[in-house]
């Protein structure tokens, strides 16, 4: 990964490095599963 690069962690690991496009979707569908928690 190079600075500036969107990256998937886990644990502490760079598991999937992604484009703006999958970065952004990917932030959005983690918001969205936080928020149902939320709500349950």
């Amino acid at each position: 990964a190079r600075v500036g690069d969107y990256a998937l962690v886990h644990t502490g690991y760079a598991i999937n490095i992604l484009n703006q496009e999958e970065a952004e979707e990917t932030l959005r569908l983690l918001e969205e599963i936080a928020e149902a928690e939320e709500k349950s």
